[in-house]
């Protein structure tokens, strides 16, 4: 035990170091770095959004209504999705030992990965991830909820395992026709976004096919009449903006984000200390944002990806896309919400930088009645 201590201790510790190393890199290389005054090329057209001064934090107690309503619309099924860093291996270390001794994997690194994702809950709690206190609120209504875990490491395969698992999970959960809705934290919105892309466009699920080495035929024979009989409301918070959403008429889509300002558009950065103009990760965790796998194999993948899905990790492109401060999305209704995590000192480290409030529990009634009011019309 003592070991298995000390291990997770570890992780953790490294965990803490690599963010502020982030967190201080971005900084030196952006606090110079010349900005367009005009950014009208960073709001696409006919994009849809509406401001938020503030939200409401006195309607907890509506939160049981809230969802009776969405039983009343026919939502088959909740799930809740975490984002980046905040999964059962985000660095994957245990993936990699499972690579390199696979039969040690089954034992002690499977024990060990258990150990560390629930000491890193206790410890991020609420901020910027769902936890089951989220699910024991949810589930105090007929509707089930699925709080649905990943790696959270942040490539595109790491993120496309975690698509087509969640694919397979809701195959066996659903029956043909049902609606579900999905609410997704930062990167967690781009697995809904693979969602669109796998469902609807067979070109580039062909290709994708490939890659990860699978036939795709093989893959959904069994489920895509099923996948593309739902009903999908994607709710993302926080999302940055990568792939290209391919919705169809049974897919909805919202966006909630943490903004500060009369235009759409994200902060400079001498805001980020006191998260001046809300979320600076949703605006930086663009395309070339992306870090290398340890794995030789995902490695090579990812470079193939980058022909199908943009350019995953590449620091001059982060450095380009970066400076347009791009806050809205190419499809779907945005939120963009002053969460009032403002101020006066140094905070970015206690919110992630502006990230990681939408996932306080506190705001499950908020963002609930958000959603009734958008998809479904009510108040």
């Amino acid at each position: 035990m003592e070991i298995l201590v000390f291990i997770v201790a570890v992780i953790i510790l490294l965990s803490i170091l690599f963010w502020c190393a982030v967190l201080v890199y971005l900084y030196r290389k952006f606090k110079e770095y010349k900005v367009p005054q005009d950014y009208s090329s960073s709001i696409p057209r006919n994009a849809q959004y509406t401001f938020l001064k503030s939200y409401e934090d006195t309607k907890q107690e509506e939160l049981p209504s809230y969802l009776e309503q969405l039983s009343k619309n026919n939502v088959a099924r909740i799930y809740l999705l975490h984002g980046t860093f905040v999964g059962d291996d985000p660095f994957e270390i245990f993936a990699l030992l499972e690579s390199i001794a696979p039969d040690l994997a089954q034992g002690i690194v499977k024990k060990i990965q258990e150990y560390s994702h629930s000491s890193q809950q206790i410890i991020s709690r609420d901020l910027g991830n769902f936890t089951s206190d989220h699910v024991e609120k949810l589930q105090s209504s007929a509707i089930p909820v699925t709080k649905y875990t990943w790696s959270s490491g942040n490539h595109h395969m790491a993120r496309l395992r975690g698509c087509v698992d969640l694919l397979n999970q809701i195959s066996k959960n659903q029956k043909k026709g049902d609606r579900i809705l999905l609410l997704g934290h930062s990167h967690a919105g781009q697995i809904f976004c693979l969602i669109s892309i796998l469902l609807n466009n067979k070109v580039v699920r062909e290709k994708i096919s490939k890659v990860l080495g699978i036939d795709d035929v093989a893959m959904f024979k069994e489920i895509l009449s099923k996948l593309k009989s739902l009903k999908y409301d994607f709710v993302t918070m926080g999302t940055p903006i990568r792939y290209k959403w391919q919705l169809t008429k049974n897919m909805r889509l919202m966006h909630f984000i943490n903004h500060r300002g009369d235009k759409p558009i994200g902060g400079g950065i001498s805001g980020m200390p006191m998260t001046l103009a809300g979320d600076y990760i949703q605006q930086w965790g663009v395309s070339g944002s992306d870090i290398k796998s340890p794995l030789k194999s995902d490695e090579s993948k990812n470079l193939q990806l980058d022909q199908i899905l943009g350019v995953g990790q590449n620091i001059k492109l982060l450095q380009e896309n970066a400076k347009h401060r791009r806050r809205l999305h190419d499809a779907g209704k945005h939120i963009l919400v002053d969460y009032q995590d403002q101020a006066i000192y140094p905070n970015f480290f206690l919110t992630v930088l502006g990230h990681g409030v939408y996932t306080r529990k506190k705001l499950l009634s908020f963002h609930f009645s958000q959603i009734l009011e958008e998809f479904y019309h009510l108040k």
